[in-house]
């Protein structure tokens, strides 16, 4: 009875469930340099996201910031913003887009990415994508 009396109750609210999203450079800087649309979709096919980053992603967004250009800018941006998500430690001197892959392909999780090439080596390997088309977000395929 007080079980019933819980699930009528106000109080007792759907818990969203939280799903890791791999980050990379080209969305970072794409995500903060112009308005967003709503993640609602991300939230409808995957969950809450919570934005993950590998180190190598750091190091490009800090190479392209030197500079006046209004890229340096956008990553400039995306550095203060991937500064407080957690980073993943990836060793190795394979590219930064490889390690993604990799990543991505070992924990089953999804990457929001706008490179096309990285994109459909993802889908090649069944990995759901994160993408803009136009200004809306698009969610590829379900892991």
């Amino acid at each position: 009875m007080a079980v019933n009396r819980l699930r009528e109750s106000k109080i007792v609210r759907t818990v969203a469930t939280l799903t890791e999203i791999l980050l990379d450079t080209s969305f970072a800087m794409k995500m903060l340099s112009q308005p967003m649309p709503s993640f609602g979709r991300i939230e409808d096919a995957l969950g809450k996201p919570v934005f993950i980053i590998i180190e190598d992603v750091i190091h490009e967004l800090e190479a392209i910031s030197n500079g006046p250009s209004l890229r340096a800018k956008q990553a400039k941006a995306a550095l203060t913003y991937t500064r407080q998500l957690r980073k993943v430690p990836f060793k190795g001197k394979t590219p930064c887009d490889d390690k993604i892959l990799r990543y991505a392909e070992e924990k089953r999780i999804p990457v929001a990415t706008l490179d096309d090439a990285l994109r459909r080596n993802l889908r090649k390997i069944g990995i759901t994508v994160i993408t803009l088309k136009g200004h809306e977000v698009y969610v590829e395929g379900k892991t």
